[in-house]
């Protein structure tokens, strides 16, 4: 049996190995993209995109034990005022008196 030149054997390893190279940096490339896409939607689930989660507020109940600062910071801003009643409208003018003539 005889064994193949060394250029044969060259010219193989060189087809063999460029599909390789190539598919390896497309999938290198890809890799980089669909990260960038992952990362992106998992920034805006931890609050770090655009969305907003808002949380259900706390509820105290008779018992729960709750330190003062704690129970400040759940209790948020003080509501704004209540608006003052409307005022009751004024009584209607009375229709001008006529004058007699003389």
């Amino acid at each position: 049996m005889r064994f193949p030149s060394r250029r044969f054997l060259k010219i193989v390893a060189a087809l063999l190995l460029l599909p390789s190279i190539v598919g390896g940096v497309f999938l290198i490339r890809y890799y980089y993209i669909f990260n960038g896409i992952i990362e992106g939607k998992l920034a805006k689930i931890h609050g770090q995109g655009e969305n907003e989660i808002y949380a259900a507020p706390t509820t105290l109940f008779p018992g729960k034990r709750m330190p003062a600062p704690e129970l400040l910071d759940e209790s948020g801003p003080e509501p704004a005022p209540e608006p003052a009643p409307p005022r009751a409208p004024s009584p209607p003018k009375p229709p001008p008196v006529p004058r007699s003539r003389r």
